[in-house]
């Protein structure tokens, strides 16, 4: 649970760097380098980790209907309550100030631009990954209770993926429907979990 904290951190950490607003015209200085190093080097592990772990934790959960029946409970509380609330706090505020400040009516309160913006896309980009985490919670029963041969034959493919940089899912609302390098990992964290508990 703490290293899931941490990889929380990094990964908002990943998108509130203020590295592109200093001036390196004349070189890098010591926080553009600091900043480069932490944020665009050690926190991209962030993903994978959290992701790996997830999938690591997740497997034993949706062994049988009645434990992903109550894992799918569990996460509506403490995975999609919080997306969709914070999500719409940002969402909110972002068009009350766009009304107040820049009068801009290309933001406006409708039933698709809630959709999109609170649930689809939400406009915090770190969301993206949570939005994966949430359909891969939905369908981790298809991944991790698949027979030997079938799991691991997804378990390569995506291997082949992630090495060739292709994304095989759609784009839906400008984000991957599932980003390869979440899938991946979360994929790899019940391998490590089945490879570990053989009986």
């Amino acid at each position: 649970m703490i290293a899931q904290l941490i990889a929380t951190i990094l990964i908002v950490a990943i998108h509130y760097g203020t590295k592109g607003s200093i001036d390196t015209s004349l070189g890098y200085n010591l926080n553009y380098i600091i900043q480069e190093t932490l944020l665009n080097g050690f926190a991209r592990s962030a993903v994978p980790v959290f992701a790996l772990l997830s999938g690591y934790f997740l497997i034993k959960r949706v062994a049988t209907f009645d434990k992903y029946r109550l894992t799918l409970i569990n996460k509506f509380y403490t995975l999609l309550v919080p997306y969709l609330t914070v999500s719409t706090i940002i969402f909110l505020s972002s068009v009350s100030l766009n009304t107040i400040f820049n009068q801009d009516k290309s933001q406006q309160l409708n039933l698709y631009s809630i959709v999109f913006h609170v649930l689809a896309h939400p406009q915090s980009a770190q969301f993206w990954f949570l939005r994966d985490l949430i359909i891969l919670v939905i369908v981790s029963p298809l991944i991790f209770n698949a027979n030997k041969l079938t799991f691991y034959g997804i378990g390569i493919l995506l291997i082949f993926f992630w090495i060739m940089d292709i994304q095989p899912f759609p784009i839906v609302a400008g984000w991957y429907l599932l980003n390869i390098e979440t899938l991946f990992f979360f994929w790899l964290g019940g391998m490590l979990f089945r490879g570990g508990n053989k009986h």
